[in-house]
């Protein structure tokens, strides 16, 4: 019954949530349930906290992360090549190149930076 109240909802305001290919939203769903175990949305929160006060945070939000991870995949990456990619790019002087002389730029640092190639 709580994932149908969670689907109604995302299906209601499916029209407002803007689509990114390259991104996703953590959603925080506040139910209650009655005495009946009827499950009622109290409200809908975007990029809920994280903040871990107590014990039973650290339980809950580690799981919810360790599961989001699993959901998303994100791919490996070169974090060494993303870092001298990212140090170039902010010591360069603006440069006007074409747009096609940019892409080709930015399709090398992605491969490097996502195939580890040198």
């Amino acid at each position: 019954k709580i994932q149908a109240v969670v689907l109604r909802s995302l299906f209601v305001a499916e029209d407002t949530i803007p689509f990114a290919a390259n991104s996703f939203e953590l959603l925080g769903f506040d139910i209650f349930i009655d005495s009946a175990l009827k499950p009622w949305l109290i409200e809908v929160n975007s990029s809920p906290s994280l903040a871990c006060d107590c014990p039973l945070d650290v339980e809950i939000k580690g799981a919810l992360l360790r599961d989001l991870l699993l959901v998303v995949d994100p791919l490996d990456f070169d974090r060494n090549a993303l870092h001298q990619i990212l140090t170039r790019r902010v010591n360069m002087r603006s440069k006007s190149g074409t747009m096609a002389e940019d892409r080709e730029v930015i399709n090398a640092d992605l491969e490097l930076i996502l195939r580890g190639k040198q």
